[in-house]
C-alpha cells in the first residue's frame, strides 16, 4: 500500500474517535510533563539489540489517557513502531482487585517500516483530536523532522513520547524535555524491576553536562515497576538539586486495536 493511503486509513481511524479534552500537563512520577510538546525518552541499548523503556513509557500514556475530576474525556493513545508496541498484557492492570483493559481498548498500534513512515503517522496521529498522547520510535529523526512534530504537538495540545537510543543523545531535537532511562543495578531485595530516570534537558534550560552551571540542574529519580497496577512507582528521590523546576513546570503501516 502506499505511504499516502496508508496515512489516509490512519486519519479515517482516528476521525472516527470522538475528540478528547486536553490535559495542561501529565503528572508523572517525576516533574510535569507539559503538554502540546515532545519528550523524548533515551535508553534501553546494551548487549543486544535496542529496547525502548516501555514500561516507562506505558506509565506516562496510562496517565495522558485516564480522565481526571476536571477532563471527563480518556482519549486515544497511538503506539507507532514496532518496537514501541508493548505486549497487550502490559496494557491491562488492576482497578480495585478488578481487571483494567481500558488503555488496552484505546490503544492503535501502527506498524511504520520506515523513519520516512514513521514521521507521517506520527504527524498526523499528533494533529488528531482523538488522541492523548502518541508514543513513537524516534530513531534518527533529526531536528528537522523533531520540530514539525513539535509544531504539531502544539497546535494540538497533544503529548508526543518518543523513544531513542542512548547513542542519540547528542543529536539535535526541538524536544521540550530528554530523559536518560538506565537500569538500576541497585539489589533492593525486590523482584520488580528498576530504573534511574534522569532529566538532561528542560524547555527554557541548555543541555546538561556542558558546564558545571548546567549539570547541578540535573534531577534523577528510582522508580520500580508495580506488576500488579501495571504502574510506575517512585521508589525514592536520588538527586533533586532543581529547587523550582517541579512547581514551575506548566503544564507499509498496520493499524489493529
Amino acid at each position: 500500500m502506499h505511504r499516502s493511503n496508508m496515512i489516509q486509513a490512519l486519519r479515517e481511524r482516528l476521525a472516527a474517535h470522538e475528540p478528547v479534552q486536553r490535559r495542561d500537563a501529565i503528572q508523572t512520577f517525576a516533574i510535569p510533563l507539559r503538554a502540546g510538546a515532545v519528550h523524548e525518552w533515551l535508553g534501553g541499548e546494551g548487549s543486544r539489540a535496542w529496547s525502548p523503556p516501555l514500561c516507562i513509557l506505558i506509565d506516562l500514556a496510562r496517565r495522558a489517557a485516564t480522565p481526571s475530576a476536571t477532563h471527563e474525556g480518556a482519549g486515544l493513545i497511538a503506539w507507532i513502531g514496532r518496537p514501541c508496541q508493548p505486549h497487550v498484557l502490559a496494557l491491562i492492570g488492576r482497578d480495585s482487585g478488578r481487571l483494567d483493559d481500558g488503555l488496552l481498548r484505546r490503544s492503535i498500534f501502527v506498524d511504520a517500516p520506515d523513519a520516512a513512515s514513521r514521521l507521517w503517522a506520527i504527524d498526523a496521529a499528533l494533529r488528531s483530536p482523538s488522541v492523548a498522547a502518541v508514543v513513537a520510535d524516534g530513531r534518527s529523526l533529526d531536528m528537522a523532522a523533531t520540530r514539525r512534530l513539535q509544531l504539531a504537538a502544539e497546535s494540538s495540545g497533544c503529548v508526543a513520547l518518543l523513544a531513542r537510543p542512548l547513542s542519540e543523545l547528542k543529536v539535535l531535537s526541538a524536544a521540550c524535555t530528554r530523559w536518560v532511562v538506565r537500569p538500576d543495578e541497585i539489589d533492593t531485595g525486590t523482584r520488580h524491576p528498576g530504573w534511574n530516570v534522569e532529566l538532561v534537558r528542560s524547555k527554557g534550560l541548555p543541555p546538561m553536562g556542558s558546564t558545571e552551571s548546567d549539570s547541578a540542574q540535573a534531577t534523577s529519580w528510582r522508580v520500580e515497576w508495580d506488576h500488579v497496577a501495571c504502574a510506575l512507582v517512585a521508589s525514592s528521590v536520588v538527586e533533586h538539586r532543581t529547587r523550582q523546576t517541579a512547581a514551575a513546570a506548566p503544564g507499509g503501516i498496520r493499524l489493529t486495536g
